[in-house]
């Protein structure tokens, strides 16, 4: 399982346009936080804050909410921390689906909805990741 570029979660209406930025989401005080793991200077290894990931396959026990709203997503045992990925350009977080995750404080306090918006490019029509017949 991983994150690829960009998570973001707010409560904010969104109207597309060209040239959106996921920033947008959080103007006028919305809830939510936003996870770019493509920005190396949101990630670090521990869960403080002080040892900053280094490249691919780095533990990343914290990763700053670049919203404005501070909800950062931390993991503090450094079993249970996701990997830093990255490759031809591209970086994610690697997730193993059993017991690597991070949490973030309550973002939506006393509400029972929550909003997630994933962005996915198409990069072209090629054969690549095509399946057999």
């Amino acid at each position: 399982m991983m994150i690829v570029t960009n998570l973001s979660v707010t409560s904010a209406p969104l109207r597309v346009r060209r040239g959106w930025h996921p920033g947008w989401l959080f103007r006028g005080g919305a809830r939510g936080a936003w996870f770019d793991p493509s920005d190396r200077a949101t990630l670090f290894q521990d869960s403080a804050g002080l040892v900053p990931v280094a490249g691919d396959g780095a533990p990343v026990g914290l990763i700053r909410d670049k919203s404005g709203n501070g909800h950062h997503a931390a993991q503090p045992t450094a079993a249970a921390r996701p990997i830093y990925r990255t490759a031809g350009g591209v970086a994610w977080l690697e997730f193993n689906g059993i017991n690597r995750f991070l949490v973030t404080p309550t973002i939506t306090p006393e509400a029972d909805k929550a909003q997630v918006f994933v962005g996915v490019r198409k990069l072209g029509d090629g054969p690549q990741g095509k399946r057999p017949g």
